[in-house]
């Protein structure tokens, strides 16, 4: 029986199949209506193409993963769920599994004329529809619908579970509750519909983007658990900054595109060597795309050093998740422009003309400033930054330290260069690790009665 190319065992008493392992031409298999409950037997027979095991017992389809040429398994009435089908068509896409195919018939045939006319059409089905074809259709896992003013109602949308690309733009739809299900959806269109809320998307978990472009959605919250969702398109929707904020803090790694008039604005007036320093860093071109003008907008470190035409920093106002600045040598007088980024922590803008610092009394977030070589020549504009912890004022004008004493975060304090001759507002801060302060006016008794207040600190002085 080797050569056997067809078997068929309906309604047989066969309960076990350990004895068709070696049929090795066999390509068709029917146990409908068998006490079959294991088909680990079949798994050498590679050459398979069709089992059937409608009303069985079966429950596991995984044996059958290595069967090559299998293109369809019939396992109705069986213990074969939704859950099982899937993944097994999950690791198997060129495998149906034809399954729960009564309750499909009856979904079909409760669906409104519309909805049939949308499917048919879409997916080139014709009647009267066979169960196979059925299954293709929930199998499907793209579908677009948009502009389609004929459907209100999305609900026929839930029996599709294999989903990943959904477009709904355009529709006069407002309720997003039959999609809460469809745990594989990666891509979501909901541009220009009456969707006001996203409540239903809560636990799609493997959600990459979604486009409420043109909605009153103004609530980024319910996606916070959506942790894999990297963009966001919102523009001219509820969505202001205060809410993309509070969604960027939770999802870190998305992008949330919401402004893209005013960055087209703001990219359109900045000055070419600003535009180069911003390309040079992202590797963007002369007209970046939303999606890059707010990657830009999004950037948290940026250094342009030994560029003199930069001129001015105004550019900059619009990183508000800036963290870390680096421009030197840039020609840089006023640092107002970055007075509202309150998520700066580290801020170094040496040999720059810079005299005015008032600004930085409001970077309650910096942990690390460097004013090296520059003509600032008092400090009292830091003297509430209760969060730095390395300062370098080396090459400045400053004299006074004063403004120091209450700064007890302080671990690295660079002084060398100046004219200071006074240490003794820094003996009451006890974390200071690195102390320079070769160059100066300082006496050397001074440097040795600091170095007894603060034996661990490595001091560099000559």
């Amino acid at each position: 029986l080797t050569s056997l190319t067809d078997l068929n065992l309906v309604s047989s008493s066969i309960t076990d199949l350990q004895d068709l392992k070696s049929l090795s031409n066999l390509r068709t298999l029917n146990i409908d209506s068998t006490n079959v409950t294991c088909l680990a037997p079949l798994s050498p027979l590679t050459g398979l193409t069709v089992i059937q095991a409608n009303f069985t017992r079966i429950s596991d389809l995984e044996p059958l993963l290595n069967i090559t040429d299998l293109k369809a398994i019939y396992c109705d009435n069986s213990g074969i769920t939704m859950e099982k089908a899937m993944l097994f068509m999950d690791k198997k896409p060129g495998c149906l599994v034809v399954y729960n195919s009564q309750n499909l018939v009856n979904w079909w045939s409760t669906l409104d004329k519309e909805w049939k006319t949308v499917f048919k059409q879409t997916f080139q089905l014709y009647e009267p529809l066979t169960k196979e074809q059925l299954h293709q259709l929930i199998d499907q896992q793209e579908i677009s619908l948009a502009n389609n003013k004929s459907i209100q109602n999305i609900e026929p949308l839930s029996m599709l579970h294999r989903l990943e690309k959904v477009d709904l733009s355009g529709m006069d739809i407002n309720d997003l509750s039959p999609l809460s299900r469809l745990n594989n959806l990666k891509l979501l269109n909901l541009s220009k519909t009456q969707v006001a809320n996203l409540e239903s998307l809560t636990n799609l978990q493997n959600l990459k983007e979604i486009d409420v472009t043109k909605t009153t959605i103004s609530d980024l919250l319910p996606l916070t658990r959506n942790l894999n969702l990297a963009r966001l398109y919102c523009d001219q929707s509820g969505v202001k900054q205060e809410q993309v904020i509070a969604f960027r803090t939770i999802v870190p790694g998305s992008v949330v595109i919401y402004q893209t008039e005013n960055l087209s604005i703001w990219w359109n007036q900045m000055s070419a060597a600003w535009k180069s320093a911003f390309g040079h860093q992202l590797k963007m071109g002369e007209n970046p795309t939303p999606v890059e003008l707010q990657q830009l907008a999004n950037l948290t470190t940026f250094e342009a050093g030994n560029n003199p035409e930069l001129h001015e920093i105004t550019p900059l106002n619009m990183l508000i998740w800036l963290e870390k600045l680096n421009i030197s040598n840039a020609g840089i007088s006023n640092l107002s422009p970055i007075s509202n980024l309150k998520m700066l922590t580290e801020l170094e803008v040496p040999q720059n003309p810079i005299t005015d610092i008032s600004m930085l009394s409001k970077l309650h977030t910096l942990e690390k400033l460097n004013l090296e070589n520059t003509p600032v020549d008092d400090l009292e504009a830091i003297s509430k930054l209760t969060s730095l912890k390395q300062l370098n004022i080396s090459g400045t004008r400053v004299k006074n330290l004063k403004y120091l004493s209450q700064m007890n975060t302080l671990e690295d304090l660079s002084i060398n260069n100046t004219r200071i001759k006074n240490i003794k507002p820094l003996a009451g801060l006890s974390n200071i690790k690195i102390f320079k302060c070769y160059n100066t006016s300082i006496k050397k008794s001074k440097v040795d009665e600091f170095r007894e207040q603060h034996p661990g600190a490595e001091v560099v002085y000559y």
